[in-house]
């Protein structure tokens, strides 16, 4: 039996990749949620526009950021598969930017459900 070395490697940074923005997405989530205090109100007369402002922003990044990093990489390999007549390339490729999607979409809308 012969191991396609390339194949394997391709699948193993597919699969990298898309832990890494689940675990990414999940941690940034988390992060926020205990630094705002575990969704507990702020203390009386105490301004908190300025780190919500902040809050919002950094949200609003990571999650453009998140959904940059596996967008870009998905329609290339959208248009390597449609190119080539290949399936199954134009079907990861999909893959990759609907979770990206999802995972971008996901960050901005914790922020607004928990914090």
């Amino acid at each position: 039996m012969k191991i396609n070395v390339k194949k394997v490697k391709k699948n193993l940074i597919k699969a990298y990749a898309t832990v890494a923005v689940a675990a990414n997405t999940i941690a940034l989530n988390a992060t926020a949620f205990a630094a705002e205090g575990g969704g507990s109100s702020a203390p009386e007369g105490v301004d908190t526009s300025n780190y919500d402002a902040l809050l919002n922003i950094i949200f609003w990044a990571a999650g453009i950021l998140i959904i940059a990093c596996s967008c870009i990489p998905g329609f290339k390999a959208m248009a390597e598969g449609q190119a080539n007549e290949d399936k199954r390339g134009f079907n990861s490729g999909l893959t990759a930017v609907i979770t990206g999607a999802v995972c971008g979409a996901a960050c901005v809308a914790v922020r607004y459900i928990f914090l």
